[in-house]
């Protein structure tokens, strides 16, 4: 039987109550059909399915560090431009479109997400269910808000912070958040005056020194990657598969999987002045250690996450340089406008770096120093810790750490 729960979240967002699964030991495939509008296709640069063959291999780690069996995959991307400049009327104008069901249909795709122009940053269907596999995403927003849309579609609700208490089959389908610590992708993380993690709750997990989730029977039980888990063989044949191979919007056959940085013999060297200082501009900022580039994992509810990742020059990983006094920087995302900084203006070794909207705060004031030619310690004028990748893995979150000297506490700025 489905039960209809009305609106959600002020968003639309229904919800449906349908039997459960049983959870099988393997990585299920699901295949996303992404619409963009002319809006989002400006807002990544022209080139909506080289910036979303990012965002799937972003999600993929989500799913990766979440211990949830599921693989996603982008089947197809396409040009559907709506006239409605509301959100939630886009996402049933999406849902009940014929030529959208259609384009559906031939390419096999599990789950439809819309790109549009709003002040939000999405709405989804809270279900597990074919007929309400939508959601409608802001194309500025990311591949963390693209994960937590996806995951209304499968049943996850927020946190009890926001006041839910179950998911849609569920009670542990949940976000989940210690209080200036972490929000888990569920959760809008300002309820929790933390930075978001890229991880969906799961107690055996950890984050920032916390469980990511409460087991299942426990007082405040949250555990959306079991929940998760749960569905995933269900939604994964939400449509028969189509298309083989790899995922269709990668454009060039030839991009393995993890996307390298490509050789580009007319880049522009890194731009210093006589004293090695780096000039006002727009960078890439690249990790000494295995060439990745500082990523925003873009939430627009008011902190993201910042990971090092393979280089795609995507609007998220374009950084703003404005020089202050002495050798102080500003450093302000491009794609997010938020600017550098460190969370809770902690003095802690291990604290995350976030970014955040800009203020004059000292935890946004950063030091540069040439340790080598081209490479540079970034110090937090705050703290006097330096910036660190920490891990080589992809993905993997920045810190501040006592300073070692170390490649990954060293960074090239490659001018845009």
């Amino acid at each position: 039987m489905i039960k209809r729960l009305g609106l959600y979240l002020k968003l639309g967002a229904t919800a449906l109550v349908v039997s459960g699964a049983t959870h099988t030991a393997h990585a299920a495939q699901i295949d996303l059909l992404v619409l963009y509008d002319d809006y989002s296709a400006s807002r990544m640069q022209g080139e909506p399915a080289v910036v979303l063959k990012s965002w799937q291999d972003q999600i993929n780690t989500m799913y990766r560090n979440s211990q949830v069996d599921l693989q996603l995959r982008i089947v197809g991307v396409e040009r559907n431009d709506f006239a409605s400049s509301d959100m939630s009327q886009a996402l049933v104008n999406v849902a009940r479109s014929s030529s959208v069901a259609q384009i559906r249909d031939r390419v096999g795709a599990d789950f439809v997400t819309q790109l549009h122009q709003s002040g939000n940053c999405g709405v989804g269907y809270l279900a597990v269910h074919a007929s309400y596999a939508f959601n409608v995403l802001g194309a500025g927003c990311g591949p963390a808000a693209l994960a937590h849309e996806l995951g209304h579609n499968m049943g996850l609700s927020h946190s009890r912070a926001q006041g839910d208490t179950a998911g849609s089959e569920y009670r542990y389908a949940l976000g989940h958040g210690v209080n200036g610590a972490f929000g888990t992708l569920m959760t809008y993380e300002w309820y929790y005056r933390a930075a978001k993690m890229s991880v969906f709750s799961n107690p055996r997990i950890q984050c920032r020194g916390y469980p990511c989730g409460v087991e299942e029977g426990a007082q405040g039980e949250a555990d959306a990657a079991k929940a998760i888990n749960n569905v995933k063989d269900r939604v994964a044949v939400f449509r028969p598969t189509k298309v083989g191979g790899g995922p269709v919007p990668n454009p060039d056959p030839t991009e393995p999987e993890e996307p390298t940085e490509p050789n580009e013999p007319n880049e522009p060297t890194e731009p210093t002045d006589p004293e090695g200082t780096v000039q006002n501009g727009n960078y890439l900022i690249k990790v000494a250690a295995n060439g990745r580039c500082l990523n925003v994992n873009n939430s627009r509810w008011g902190m993201s996450d910042v990971v090092q990742w393979s280089c795609t020059q995507a609007p998220n990983q374009q950084w703003t340089l404005t020089r202050q006094e002495g050798d102080v920087v500003k450093l302000a995302s491009t794609g997010t406008q938020g600017c550098l900084n460190v969370v809770a203006s902690s003095r802690r070794a291990g604290a995350n770096v976030i970014a955040y909207r800009c203020s004059e705060r000292e935890s946004q004031q950063w030091q540069l120093k040439q340790v080598e030619e081209g490479k540079f310690q970034v110090t937090a004028r705050h703290s006097g810790l330096c910036l660190d990748a920490g891990s080589n893995a992809n993905g993997s979150s920045l810190t501040q750490a006592t300073c070692s000297g170390s490649d990954s506490q060293r960074f090239s700025f490659t001018g845009l």
